[in-house]
């Protein structure tokens, strides 16, 4: 997802008139090149786009583990018993309080996803490289916490 959106911001401002191609005509945007001016308009939203993905694991973390701790407490009627709950079940208790899977396939996506943008605008702007690094850097913490104490299953990396 997020790199259609960036290929579709490349594409908007890109000028194709010198290309000779058959749809030069619906991409005519002011830039024909990497030019320092494009690195100031366009260059700029990419680096805002990776400095909100840097921190948007930690949210997205941060988000569930609320909605997981208001799930147990509304479980059990709004009260502070630990032992208190509403599931007639041991199976829907344990469905309810467990954690999620560990969507591997997404995190690879997400990783490749930066390692693209970083090297491929980090030349003209270098301190992407070093959102690059911070976005690893609270990606690797988030993940930890989310492998040791929050999901049910790990996951599987071989056969």
């Amino acid at each position: 997802m997020y790199f259609t959106l960036g290929l579709i911001l490349l594409l908007v401002n890109a000028d194709f008139s010198d290309s000779g191609l058959p749809l030069s005509q619906f991409f005519d945007g002011k830039f024909n090149d990497f030019t320092p001016t494009w690195y100031a308009e366009v260059g700029k939203l990419y680096f805002k786009t990776m400095v909100v993905n840097a921190f948007f694991p930690l949210f997205v973390f941060l988000l569930e583990e609320a909605w997981h701790l208001f799930k147990g407490w509304r479980d059990r009627g709004y009260s502070g018993d630990v032992y208190k709950t509403k599931k007639t079940s041991i199976h829907s208790y344990v469905d309810s309080h467990s954690g999620s899977d560990f969507p591997i396939y997404v995190k690879y996506g997400v990783n490749i996803f930066i390692i693209f943008m970083t090297l491929m605008f980090g030349i003209g702007m270098p301190l992407m490289f070093l959102v690059g690094a911070i976005t690893f850097g609270v990606i690797w913490c988030v993940e930890r916490v989310m492998i040791c104490y929050v999901c049910t299953i790990p996951p599987a990396f071989g056969d």
